[in-house]
């Protein structure tokens, strides 16, 4: 990418199309990387087995596609855990383990993963306690992290609104609780604002120096309060600054990837693209641009 070092990663699953359909959409567009999570073979990432894995590989080494992270749903928040129970975390090591082997198979180092689910999930303002929570999640997020690097795998932690860690602020207190280089944040630049938190400066200062993974879509204020969260929306025709935050990435140093997801289904109506023939792909290839159009702009 011209004028800077950032990338750009799709996921796959954000085309409307199937799979392989996908891969060569993308490939078409001239994207370079891309996500992995679901829609692959009719399953998500976690659940591929070892043959269907190497038909996405051969799919993705035809269409000259490298893939960038693996979107997985470890320690998920749409998954019942009791965080005090050992079984419970022998299971997801067991996940885990499995996860490592698609990542080697794909040969990239990112594992994004969660951090639970929060009291009141559908409340993304209603923020957790995250104290009482602490003890075993960083436990095992500092296991997790250590299985990981003996891998030369790194997690990379999503701010969630489901999820105990919804904001920058959370984001920052689980990294120190848990204190090992190889689980960095993944910030996901909307999700945050939907927890009452402003994006920039105030999320992007709380974990400025350990981004390891972002993620864009858009988002729109409420009408009447420019500050106040107002839903998911169109990258370009949105609130959220991507010039400013993606211009500071830059300027301190981060050289990762940005990876596109943006939600197409919450919005296609405000934007008249319900009509299209397929609205998933027209609000995918429309992020696309924007992001290209900023990031060729950044010196």
């Amino acid at each position: 990418m011209e004028g800077t070092m950032i990338e750009i990663s799709v996921m796959t699953d954000q085309l409307g199309l199937d799979f392989e359909s996908a891969v060569k959409q993308l490939a078409h567009w001239g994207v370079e990387w891309v996500d992995l999570r679901g829609g692959i073979y009719g399953k998500g990432i976690d659940d591929v087995t070892d043959s269907e894995a190497e038909r996405a590989k051969d799919a993705l080494v035809e269409h000259g596609l490298r893939v960038a992270c693996l979107a997985t749903r470890l320690a998920s928040p749409w998954k019942d855990h009791d965080l005090w129970d050992e079984r419970d975390w022998e299971a997801e090591l067991e996940h885990l383990d499995r996860l490592v082997e698609l990542a080697k198979a794909f040969n990239t180092d990112l594992l994004r993963v969660y951090a639970y689910r929060k009291p009141n999930p559908d409340a993304a303002l209603d923020r957790p306690d995250l104290e009482k929570y602490m003890e075993p999640v960083s436990q095992r997020l500092r296991e997790a992290a250590e299985v990981a690097a003996g891998q030369d795998i790194r997690l990379v932690l999503e701010n969630e609104t489901f999820s105990l860690v919804g904001t920058c602020s959370e984001l920052r207190q689980v990294l120190d609780a848990v204190g090992h280089e190889a689980l960095l944040a993944c910030w996901d630049v909307a999700n945050g604002w939907a927890c009452g938190e402003q994006p920039y400066p105030d999320g992007y200062d709380q974990i400025r120096d350990s981004i390891g993974y972002v993620h864009i879509k858009g988002a729109k204020s409420q009408t009447g309060d420019p500050d106040a969260y107002g839903g998911v929306a169109l990258v370009g025709q949105d609130d959220l600054d991507y010039q400013t935050i993606l211009s500071a990435l830059v300027s301190d140093g981060y050289d990762g990837k940005i990876a596109l997801h943006p939600h197409h289904n919450l919005f296609l109506d405000a934007y008249k693209l319900r009509d299209e023939a397929n609205p998933d792909l027209k609000v995918t290839w429309l992020t696309l641009q924007r992001m290209r159009e900023i990031l060729a702009g950044i010196g």
